[in-house]
């Protein structure tokens, strides 16, 4: 026998079987989700109105893919460091890395601010050592700020623009930045 179905339950629209599926993204362009897998390296695509489905996997773990200019562009947030890749072949080119993260931390969870510039979090990949920051970058610059983190997420920026959210997941604090154009404070 077949249930009805209610038409609020909530449903699997895509069954990908992700092992840390996180920072979904809406590309109005296309009317597409665009999200990553974390631990089984791999860039998802979907488009709703058609119920296709890609998925693009890759070497190395990533923590977010923002969306560009360029449709087939994203910049995404690696272990190795922050990278232009395209979505048509997988192919990347290395943009900025911290040079004081340690080689066990990876990138997690990123963000393009109001002014521009990317926002973005390093945590240890082992979710234990608090040895993760969060970062600001213009494209010349690379910045670090707040407290050290095991694990990061956010960073959000208000809706006025005028603050940034900074997550400290391992510890349960969430800390609150005024933006400024020349520091965050």
């Amino acid at each position: 026998m077949t249930l009805p179905v209610h038409p609020d339950t909530p449903r699997v629209a895509v069954a990908c079987g992700c092992a840390l599926g996180e920072e979904v993204v809406w590309d109005a362009r296309d009317g597409s989700l665009l999200w990553v897998d974390i631990e089984n390296p791999a860039v998802w695509r979907h488009w709703p109105a058609t119920n296709e489905t890609v998925r693009l996997p890759l070497d190395e773990k990533l923590g977010f893919a923002l969306l560009t200019r360029d449709p087939d562009r994203v910049v995404a947030g690696f272990k190795s460091g922050v990278a232009a890749l395209r979505l048509s072949d997988g192919s990347r080119t290395p943009l900025v890395r911290p040079d004081d993260d340690p080689d066990g931390n990876r990138l997690n969870s990123g963000q393009i601010g109001p002014d521009g510039r990317l926002y973005f979090g390093s945590m240890d990949d082992g979710e234990e050592a608090e040895t993760g920051r969060f970062h600001r970058w213009d494209g010349a610059r690379l910045e670090t700020f707040g407290s050290a983190a095991a694990v990061t997420n956010g960073p959000v920026v208000s809706p006025d623009g005028r603050r940034l959210y900074t997550i400290d997941t391992a510890n349960g604090i969430v800390r609150v930045h005024d933006l400024d154009e020349e520091r965050i404070g």
